[in-house]
């Protein structure tokens, strides 16, 4: 990730990278190396720094990366922004399996943690939900309604839990109407679909299409 820090003064700059998992990086930029700068300082020597440092998130999940410029008199601004993490999975779910996950009994694939993430990037990456719980996702999942709209949700929110997961990424080429070719992407496809789900004047007809469409994602490998 590339961090800039800029200073009007001749000061010492310390640029910090708060990845949002625990880890971080710092790089400290002297004016005038070796030496540090006194206070006050001797000259008039504006800074603009830039540099790149990299980092291998451990998991899938939604962190806030927080980049922090600091010279030294105390001096700071920082930034923040989302990056999204999704897992490395082949196989694509379908919502049973996912109300499974989210229902509070054991046996679980994945552990209170993970499925804290995996949720946590499905509402990031959603235009339908804001932030869930895992209770708010079971209902989500569970619905026993026949309504439309409902069953949109159902597989909205499993198709963002296979996007965390990692069984589509957003330019992953898929089949909206059957006929097995691809004619869309992942991203494209959903984006559609939310739509569709948001929009109070959508008919039945046009709700239960995009029901079909999530279906076949979610149910591409089986299970």
């Amino acid at each position: 990730m590339k961090g800039t820090s800029t200073d009007p003064g001749s000061d010492d700059l310390t640029l910090t990278w708060l990845w949002g998992d625990g880890a971080s990086d710092n790089l400290v930029s002297l004016v005038n190396p070796p030496a540090t700068d006194p206070d006050p300082s001797p000259s008039i020597q504006p800074r603009n720094v830039t540099a790149t440092k990299s980092h291998a998130y451990p998991a899938a999940c939604l962190s806030t990366l927080t980049f922090t410029g600091q010279d030294d008199d105390g001096g700071s601004a920082f930034d923040t922004a989302a990056v999204i993490t999704t897992g490395n999975a082949l196989r694509a779910r379908n919502q049973a399996y996912w109300m499974g996950e989210y229902d509070g009994r054991a046996p679980n694939q994945f552990m209170p943690a993970q499925r804290a993430c995996l949720l946590s990037v499905a509402s990031f990456m959603s235009a339908v939900y804001g932030p869930l719980t895992e209770a708010q996702a079971y209902a989500i999942l569970s619905s026993g309604s026949p309504q439309p709209r409902p069953l949109v949700s159902q597989q909205l929110l499993a198709a963002w839990l296979n996007f965390a997961n990692g069984s589509y990424d957003l330019a992953t080429p898929v089949d909206t109407n059957g006929d097995w070719k691809t004619d869309s992407t992942f991203g494209a496809a959903m984006a559609r679909a939310e739509a569709v789900c948001n929009n109070p004047a959508s008919t039945r007809n046009q709700l239960l299409s995009q029901v079909d469409v999530l279906l076949r994602f979610n149910v591409r490998d089986g299970g």
